[in-house]
């Protein structure tokens, strides 16, 4: 049985609520003495005494809540508000009370009785505060990010200028040097070398991966493919007679360690220096195509059936790979 029960009493069929308390069993209820508080005796659950009437009924409806059960009261549409007591007295015969009580649907249609609005639960206005404390934390933190952000934006956009002003200070300092032709000639390459002290914008141009790439790059940016030809590392050929100029201890030569100070290979040793320079020397015949022309010469002179002397050939020194000086 639920807390409220909805009765209807047997002797002059009138009905009110009643607590379980007061059901003795579902056909017997008691009833107190003095009605006048009856109602809220029903709420507040007052345990009945032994002294109380005790009334025979029929159990209507019952609920847990006492508005829920006066509601289904309505509904049932089986209690009596008439006000005749039948001969009987009031404590004898209870009335249902109809104060704050739910109004039948009927009125509901009435525009001069609108539907009531439901209230709303604690529970309910709790979890709403609950909800906009939240968003509350969730827009400061929001507001925080954004602010982060454009903090970060200024800081950004302070770093690209400062890098847009670095770069054209690079570039400023790549077109302040003297820009100038490889030399085809001794004089030309003299003149150059008297005049050049530019070596950290040279070192920056010729800087490769490797170290022999670099020290190729240096080469060509002095000398023409016939110049570079004209040089050896020591300027002996293989039976040790000087068959070309020496590069080494020139003043190109010179000119090349300055600049490799300035380059991602300024720890290279001497001796690594040395051996790319043989290298890319015994191999500046094959610069700017002379090698596929080289080939080609002499695939035409095979085809004609003509013999080829070394004196006919540009000569490929290999040799300066292996020089001992």
């Amino acid at each position: 049985m639920k807390n409220f029960v909805c009765v209807r009493f047997i002797r002059g069929s009138k009905s009110d609520i009643v607590c379980k308390q007061w059901m003795i069993t579902e056909t017997r209820c008691r009833w107190p003495q003095n009605d006048q508080n009856v109602r809220e005796m029903v709420k507040n659950k007052v345990l009945s005494e032994e002294n109380w009437k005790v009334f025979s009924c029929e159990i209507l409806c019952q609920s847990n809540s006492y508005d829920r059960c006066l509601k289904k009261a309505y509904t049932t549409e089986e209690l009596n508000d008439s006000s005749e007591d039948d001969g009987s007295t009031s404590t004898q015969i209870p009335t249902l009370q109809r104060e704050n009580a739910i109004a039948p649907k009927r009125i509901f249609l009435s525009p001069q009785h609108p539907a009531p609005r439901k209230r709303a639960k604690v529970d309910d206005l709790t979890n709403l505060s609950n909800i906009c404390w939240e968003l509350n934390i969730i827009r400061t933190d929001v507001a925080n990010v954004l602010n982060a952000v454009k903090s970060n934006k200024v800081m950004i956009e302070d770093a690209l200028a400062y890098i847009k002003s670095l770069k054209q200070v690079e570039h400023q300092k790549e077109t302040t040097w003297t820009a100038f032709q490889p030399a085809s000639s001794e004089e030309e390459l003299s003149q150059i070398l008297n005049n050049f002290q530019d070596f950290q914008n040279i070192g920056r141009k010729i800087d490769r991966g490797m170290l022999r790439a670099t020290v190729r790059a240096f080469m060509r940016c002095f000398m023409t493919r016939p110049l570079a030809m004209t040089y050896s590392w020591s300027g002996l050929g293989s039976q040790r007679k000087a068959t070309k100029k020496p590069f080494s201890g020139s003043q190109l030569d010179d000119v090349l360690r300055k600049c490799l100070q300035f380059t991602s290979h300024q720890s290279a040793s001497s001796q690594e220096v040395v051996n790319d320079i043989k290298t890319v020397l015994s191999g500046a015949a094959d610069w700017d195509g002379g090698r596929n022309l080289r080939k080609g010469e002499k695939d035409n002179k095979t085809c004609e059936g003509a013999d080829v002397s070394s004196d006919d050939t540009i000569k490929y020194v290999s040799s300066e790979d292996t020089d001992s000086d």
